[in-house]
């Protein structure tokens, strides 16, 4: 039996890793040496979401969570990857760094999100970090190291040592270095410890980042729509078994279990990349968030896509998207902006499409036209499928709002064009206030309890009193709270007595709002009606 090492690569896209070769070089090293995957797809954009995908070799396991920090009441896998090697034997190890600071780890762990009988470790000094994963990589029995380096992630790098003249700008490259020489000091302890020869490693990057190309989205960089930047991300296998080779196949992150299992199954000795079953997976499916997460108009737009390796296309609370990933890398260029759709077929725009000439009329000609057609009917058909399945095991109502099938969301250039008029310039006047989202389409003109009556609960009041009807305003620590806005604040055992179609949780804390929720559900709130 063989050793197996998982090494991640945070905040690294594919498009990233091939044109910053100056980067990687210990990457590189290996990647030569390894099975490299072409069309490997990250199934999220967030990295716990990736990581559980991972360890369960599938999604569905925490859709019903309505945050990152939300608990689980019903499970639908048995057991993760890792669960299964803890019982063959192996010393299992799962160590991130560094210690993200927001309790997100803690909140993940408690409702097992990559095992049962296993949990992340997460370590605050990059000592620690090399410690910890060296005394995993055991000489004299089985192990499988899961070695989680966050430190090139954007929110992460300013945590790295002698810094303090970098720009943030100058830390995304630095960041990508640190990540590098990560993995060299990790790829050594195997070295010295002449455990290369019987140890499977697996290098697979969680998400990549889009620097507002797409929208702001309240400053978020990754935990955003699906595409291609964010999941096209570089993955391959050192196994000196086999000899290097470039594999075309598309995978998905929920693949990596089956074929680490083959991989620690197979005889010691050289192979043929032949004896491995690949996957045969004709799409992959990508979100980011869970399905019985909001829409949060202030930070992202929820959104769901689905590849088939050559187009990808994407819909969510905006509309429909098509593109042709391997000439738009970045998805710059909606396919469907020169279509009508009436909730039931495509039709070519005329009016737009005669009107384009030169390079364009040489790549978009009716051969091309017919192409993305049936692109678009047979992934929009696939996605339909696949998005009302997680809706319906996460017991989510909410499919028909947040995920549109029946409009196209159209690029800038043609949303100008149809609004008719210039580009508007928005006069930018001082925030002096935070913002948060109020979830209108939900709430509107519903009963609503309000739970929290900090800043959240004071702007919720603000903005929502003449949309919804407020039954009660209520906080645990009311006794202490003057009236606020001409409101009395209550005691939350009050709405146990009151007839309401919500209550509305008005805290942004993940953590702080689970406890909430298990509190109300106490007092008999059904789970429905907490938002």
């Amino acid at each position: 039996m063989r050793n197996i090492v998982l090494i991640h690569l945070e905040s690294l896209n594919y498009m990233h890793y091939q044109m910053n070769k100056e980067l990687f070089p210990t990457l590189r090293k290996w990647e030569e040496r390894s099975l490299s995957f072409s069309k490997y797809f990250s199934t999220a954009t967030s990295t716990m979401m990736v990581l559980s995908d991972l360890a369960f070799g599938g999604i569905l396991q925490n859709e019903p969570c309505d945050s990152v920090a939300d608990g689980l009441r019903k499970y639908c896998y048995q057991e993760s990857f890792l669960d299964n090697l803890k019982k063959k034997g192996y010393q299992v190890r799962i160590v991130g760094y560094p210690d993200d600071g927001f309790g997100d780890a803690a909140g993940c762990n408690q409702r097992n999100f990559i095992g049962y009988t296993v949990k992340l470790e997460e370590v605050e000094s990059y000592e620690t970090y090399m410690r910890l994963l060296e005394d995993a990589v055991r000489e004299d029995g089985l192990s499988a190291v899961w070695a989680v380096n966050y430190i090139s992630n954007i929110s992460y790098n300013s945590r790295m040592e002698n810094i303090d003249s970098l720009t943030g700008l100058e830390r995304w490259k630095s960041g990508f270095l640190y990540m590098d020489q990560c993995v060299h000091d990790l790829m050594d302890i195997l070295e010295r410890k002449n455990l290369l020869d019987r140890t499977s490693v697996i290098f697979y990057g969680d998400h990549g980042d889009d620097l507002f190309s797409h929208g702001r989205h309240g400053g978020l960089t990754h935990a955003i729509e699906p595409y291609a930047a964010l999941i096209h991300t570089p993955f391959w296998i050192y196994d000196s078994r086999f000899m290097p080779e470039t594999i075309e196949t598309l995978i998905d992150t929920t693949d990596i279990w089956r074929i680490a299992e083959q991989l620690l199954g197979l005889p010691e000795q050289k192979l043929d990349i032949k004896v491995l079953t690949m996957p045969t997976r004709k799409f992959s499916l990508a979100r980011n968030v869970y399905a019985a997460q909001k829409n949060r108009k202030k930070t992202f737009h929820k959104a769901y896509s689905i590849t088939d390796g050559i187009f990808l296309f994407l819909t969510g609370n905006q509309g429909m998207e098509l593109y042709h990933i391997g000439m738009d890398t970045s998805c710059q260029h909606n396919l469907l902006d020169y279509f009508e759709f009436d909730g039931k077929a495509l039709s070519l725009n005329n009016a737009v499409y005669e009107k384009l000439r030169f390079h364009f009329r040489s790549l978009i000609d009716e051969r091309s036209l017919h192409q993305i057609e049936q692109a678009f009917y047979n992934l929009r058909t696939e996605l339909m499928t696949k998005v009302k399945h997680l809706y319906e095991y996460a017991e989510c109502p909410w499919f028909s709002m947040e995920v549109k099938f029946d409009s196209i969301h159209y690029g800038w250039e043609e949303r100008e064009r149809r609004q008719n008029i210039g580009i508007n310039i928005m006069e930018l006047g001082t925030i002096s206030e935070r913002e948060f989202d109020l979830y209108e389409e939900y709430l509107e003109g519903k009963k609503i309890v309000l739970y929290g009556a900090g800043k959240y609960g004071k702007y919720f009041y603000e903005k929502m009193r003449e949309k919804v009807e407020i039954a009660a305003w209520v906080d645990s620590g009311y006794e202490h709270l003057p009236c606020i806005l001409g409101q009395k604040i209550q005691a939350p055992g009050c709405i146990k007595n009151l007839r309401f179609d919500m209550v509305f949780i008005a805290v942004m804390s993940g953590i702080a709002r689970w406890e909430i929720k298990n509190q109300l559900m106490l007092i008999g709130v059904p789970t429905g009606k907490i938002f």
